[in-house]
């Protein structure tokens, strides 16, 4: 199995406290329980979680339901209006049955199971082939409170997420992602209408930079075990290539750059072979001459998957769905098209981890009403 493939599965399986399928069990057996051999109705379940676990429990009902229980839609039937919640650590299902035609009251159940919040569940999806590169597995988590502006990987094990507020970091625990910490940047921060962050991170020294558009000064952050703490400010975030280091321009989400081969505004930046975007959308490398011809376009993030290919977000306008781009290096100055990978919600940021012959590559997703999730893929370079 491949690497990815073992850890992008529902967090509910992670340990049996956290199981969905125990919750499912425990759900189906109160319908058999209470139906008593009599036809049932299912309606979707009123999910108040905000994290889209519905679904993938009435499908784990529905199945523990199979020859024990008749599901119809017409007739004498007894109908399971049913809704979700979080309350505190536990997982709670409680249903209202009533007896279809009549309306009468059968039975009110519930049944609940130990959560953790902590957990940041990952909903697995099937992995899918792109031209000249495969998509072995990939994964998107719930809606998570907060708008993620930067994502960067620390180690096999750990994912920071820098919202436009705070900084968190999440430990792969199993098959999840559990967060270890989370820290406020400090401020005042700013009013801006579409935040921009960055993060720099330094595995070797246990440490990242980040800044975002929001807070005045970029902050060094150190991780000592599995706690985040601001040890440092400086005026400008330290970055390869621009002995001044970058600094958003006030109130955007545009980096000021002064160096070699770009002199801002830029919209992204990636540290290891300085490819950056431009304002308008231009894809450049720090320091190369002007490429021969119209340059390729790119959205407002960028992260190197493995040398010689960069994953970028797409030009596009913002929309429902949303593509990553990725691009082959062909030259100091020029890039051209590999793949593309279509997702759903407009991509805010992007990460990638090498991971032997694949790659993990994590991107922040904006959905229409402002919500953001995490997807995660493996790649790798089809041969």
């Amino acid at each position: 199995m491949r690497a990815l493939a073992a850890v992008l599965v529902l967090a509910a399986a992670a340990t049996p406290a956290t199981s969905l399928g125990r919750l499912a069990d425990a759900i189906a057996g109160e319908i058999v329980r209470v139906s008593a051999g009599r036809p049932v109705a299912l309606p979707p379940v009123e999910d108040r979680t905000g994290s889209g676990l519905g679904v993938d429990l009435d499908a784990l009902v529905r199945s523990r339901l199979e020859g024990r229980v008749a599901v119809a839609t017409s007739g004498p039937r007894l109908s399971v209006a049913a809704a979700l919640a979080a309350v505190g650590t536990r997982l709670v299902w409680s249903a209202r049955i009533v007896e279809e035609p009549s309306g009468s009251v059968v039975d009110v159940v519930s049944v609940s199971g130990a959560w953790d919040p902590g957990l940041l569940p990952l909903i697995r999806s099937r992995g899918a082939g792109e031209e000249g590169v495969d998509v072995l597995d990939r994964a998107t988590t719930p809606p998570i409170e907060g708008r993620i502006v930067a994502l960067a990987f620390m180690g096999d094990e750990r994912l920071l997420v820098l919202f436009d507020d705070a900084l968190a970091l999440y430990r792969r625990d199993g098959l999840a992602l559990r967060l270890e910490s989370r820290r406020d940047l400090p401020g005042p921060l700013a009013g801006v209408r579409f935040p921009g962050g960055v993060l720099l991170a330094a595995e070797s020294e246990s440490a990242c930079w980040a800044l975002t558009s929001r807070t005045p000064r970029a902050v060094l952050f150190t991780l000592d075990g599995n706690r985040l703490t601001a040890t440092h400010q400086a005026d400008a975030l330290p970055w390869p290539r621009v002995a001044a280091g970058v600094r958003f321009r006030a109130g955007t989400n545009l980096l000021d750059v002064a160096g070699p081969g770009a002199a801002g505004p830029l919209l992204a930046m990636e540290p290891e072979e300085g490819w950056v975007v431009g304002a308008d959308g231009a894809l450049s490398r720090l320091g190369a001459p002007d490429p021969e011809g119209p340059p390729r376009r790119a959205g407002p993030a960028l992260a190197r998957v493995w040398p010689g290919l960069i994953a970028a977000a797409s030009p596009d306008p913002p929309g429902e769905r949303d593509r990553i781009l990725l691009y082959r290096d062909s030259g100091a100055t020029a890039a051209t098209a590999a793949a593309s990978v279509p997702v759903e919600g407009a991509v805010r940021a992007l990460a990638s981890r090498r991971h032997g012959a694949s790659a993990w590559l994590a991107a922040a997703l904006e959905d229409a009403g402002g919500g953001f999730r995490v997807a995660l893929f493996e790649v790798a370079e089809r041969k």
